[in-house]
């Protein structure tokens, strides 16, 4: 599914959270867009959001499936929370 592993993501999240300090520079036009961007946060939070949506339909079709990464900690642990959620939003 393309999503990238715990280093990558690890590093994605410390920029994001670089953008949330009080004292970071707002200028929402440019450096601040720009730095989200950079940070490619949306872009692999799309990427599980993208995964968790087509194995949910597979299981809703009644479709078995294994979510495996390499090392069992990187898409292991993002995947299978936001498929749970979109098949059981009450759960």
């Amino acid at each position: 599914m393309q999503i990238p592993n715990s280093n990558v993501m690890r590093e994605s999240v410390r920029k994001l959270q670089e953008l949330t300090k009080p004292n970071y520079n707002k200028n929402y036009e440019t450096s601040y867009l720009t730095a989200l961007d950079s940070s490619h946060w949306l872009e692999y939070i799309g990427l599980i959001i993208k995964s968790s949506l087509c194995i949910a339909k597979l299981l809703d079709a009644g479709i078995n499936v294994t979510v495996h990464c390499s090392d069992g900690r990187d898409r292991t642990v993002q995947v299978p929370p936001s498929f749970q959620l979109l098949l059981f939003p009450s759960f």
